[in-house]
């Protein structure tokens, strides 16, 4: 009798992708007339930084549940490094929640140079009269002071945890 030879086998497994739900949107632009439409979002699946300088920063707000949220406006310059020529002005509108919103609205001041990283969309919306209005926004992760133009001084702030309508410090127990 000849001896087999010993092979490995392996189990093939195949795993199907869960079904992927389309987050709702944080809000929508809609004008206040009836005759128009309402915004459209375009979503983006990669993340994008950019760097520019801050044009407004709007009043730090919170939502029915207690959570912040501010929007800031950012004017983006590209540059094309082979003409050296720079091109128009790119507004953008970063939205930011949480502590990123409450530590925005006590850092940022207009004219201040900044990195905003976080997930771009793209709102449409017709107004009244029939004009179609484009606007870029970009959902922030990360919102910093641009180094090359500025000094920063960081310091860690401690988060706050909510337990039981009782607010407690990260270090502490809740018990």
């Amino acid at each position: 009798m000849v001896p087999r030879k010993a092979t490995a086998t392996t189990k093939k497994t195949t795993k199907t992708a869960a079904p992927v739900k389309k987050a709702a949107p944080v809000y929508q632009d809609v004008p206040k007339n009836q005759d128009s439409k309402p915004a459209q979002k375009t979503r983006f699946a990669a993340n994008v930084g950019r760097v520019g300088n801050v044009g407004s920063v709007e009043e730090l707000q919170y939502s029915a549940k207690g959570s912040a949220w501010l929007r800031f406006s950012m004017g983006y310059q590209p540059y094309n490094a082979e003409t050296k020529e720079k091109g128009e002005t790119v507004w953008y509108r970063c939205v930011c929640f949480g502590f990123l919103a409450e530590n925005c609205a006590n850092t940022l001041n207009v004219g201040m140079r900044v990195v905003v990283s976080g997930r771009p969309e793209l709102n449409e919306w017709t107004d009244e009269e029939g004009q179609k209005h484009q606007q870029k926004q970009i959902i922030c992760d990360g919102v910093g002071p641009d180094l090359a133009f500025a000094v920063a001084e960081v310091s860690k702030v401690s988060r706050r945890v909510v337990t039981q309508g009782e607010m407690f410090e990260e270090e502490e127990e809740p018990f």
